[in-house]
């Protein structure tokens, strides 16, 4: 079994599993995202100075990500939140895996090559 990475993008890679024989087992589409894993609002604010206030840190953040290539946002709400009129909003799972980053400091000479 093979494993490669290939660039499709600015923030994207696709990572493909091939067998022997070359023919793909499993694909992901691995994209680099900004995640907001959280938020308080005061409760010392109207609801418009509250908007007012989200939309400009979305549009500082949403800068943020287009100078860095990425081309999506993620934002965690907790599940008993009510949705905003107008939101566009997918539920999905998201599982969390720890990356060992101390792995990659002792071998500085091996490095992992995107293939265009």
């Amino acid at each position: 079994m093979k494993t490669k990475l290939t660039n499709a993008g600015p923030s994207r890679v696709i990572a493909e599993a091939t067998d022997a024989q070359g023919i793909p087992i499993c694909r992901l589409f691995v994209e680099t995202v900004l995640l907001v894993s959280g938020y308080d609002v005061s409760q010392h604010v109207t609801p418009a100075e509250a908007k007012l206030a989200g939309d400009m840190l979305d549009a500082e953040i949403a800068t943020t990500a287009a100078l860095q290539g990425i081309s999506k946002v993620l934002v965690s709400i907790p599940l008993n939140q009510p949705q905003l009129q107008g939101e566009d909003c997918v539920k999905m799972r998201v599982y969390t895996r720890p990356v060992n980053t101390s792995a990659f400091s002792y071998a500085p000479s091996q490095s992992i090559q995107l293939l265009n």
